[in-house]
């Protein structure tokens, strides 16, 4: 910013500000963004020169590898000199270098992040704990929700971006994987980062999300099931969100066939496995006997 005579703003690949000088030039996010849109799916590094306010402005894409990692936007208050366009092209280089190096150590994260899901629900919880622990400070507090998240590669590449940025400027702790095609995220059930999760996933409409009931981190492997069924049916149905707790309302005739059918029955007979449980009855074998007597309590 200081060799340019201007101002300077980094973004991640999603638009955030990640560094701004001086403090003020991050009021010049929220159009930036917008102008991102266009230069984020573009398969080469891309630069781009605009004219606004009397300020020449450049937009360059930094992009160490397949896809955009962030962008580098610039204002001066007349057309870029040579030398100016040198400086910004050094910068350039520069951060591309380290988003190449970050990379590759974001690789090697992405690995222990869904290494440490199988743990969980396989449900070795002391074992996924320690470990995400000593990584990111912690689990998220129970009860716990999943969405499971199939689409694009490259949505769900720009996805984690957005996670990531979430994960790290929130107070309520989120957790996320990348799990054979898909990206697995587990959040406190009631809190607002709830909300950035689904409203990041979605964003895309090449993007369909399932989402469990409540669990405890214990029970993370009913929790993906259910995950995974939701999903399942919101991809059927051209359904940007399903939630597990939902399909009991969907059509029954649709949802016959194998392993639709199990997700509906599990969904609409939760509140009495559930009381069953407790040990404190036996709703579930009473209710198949009521049926098997036609309704009639006195026989039943």
């Amino acid at each position: 910013s200081d060799r340019l005579g201007g101002w300077a703003v980094l973004l991640d690949a999603a638009g955030s500000v990640v560094h701004a000088y001086p403090a003020g030039a991050a009021r010049q996010a929220p159009w930036l963004a917008q102008e991102l849109e266009r230069l984020r799916d573009v398969a080469t590094p891309v630069s781009t020169t605009l004219s606004v306010d009397g300020d020449q402005i450049v937009v360059q894409s930094l992009r160490p590898e397949r896809r955009t990692r962030g962008f580098l936007a610039i204002g001066v208050p007349s057309r870029p000199t040579t030398e100016q366009r040198n400086v910004l092209n050094t910068a350039v280089s520069l951060l591309t270098l380290v988003l190449a190096q970050a990379s590759a150590l974001r690789t090697a994260e992405d690995h222990l992040r869904t290494a440490i899901f199988d743990l969980l629900v396989n449900g070795d919880l002391n074992r996924a704990e320690r470990l995400a622990t000593d990584m990111w400070g912690g689990l998220p507090a129970e009860p716990v929700r999943i969405a499971l998240v199939a689409g694009a590669a490259a949505a769900l590449d720009d996805l984690t971006d957005v996670l990531d940025a979430a994960a790290a400027s929130s107070t309520e702790r989120l957790y996320f994987a990348t799990v054979a095609d898909r990206v697995a995220a587990v959040y406190p059930a009631a809190a607002r980062i709830r909300e950035q999760v689904l409203a990041a996933a979605c964003a895309s409409e090449s993007l369909t999300v399932g989402e469990s009931t409540e669990a405890g981190l214990a029970e993370l492997a009913r929790a993906h099931r259910e995950a995974e069924q939701a999903l399942r049916i919101g991809i059927r149905h051209h359904r940007r969100h399903t939630q597990f707790a939902d399909i009991g309302a969907s059509a029954i005739l649709e949802l016959l066939e194998t392993p639709q059918a199990a997700a509906f029955a599990a969904s609409l007979l939760r509140p009495l496995t559930e009381h069953d449980s407790t040990g404190r009855g036996d709703l579930v074998r009473s209710l198949g006997v009521w049926l098997d007597h036609n309704g009639q309590w006195d026989a039943a």
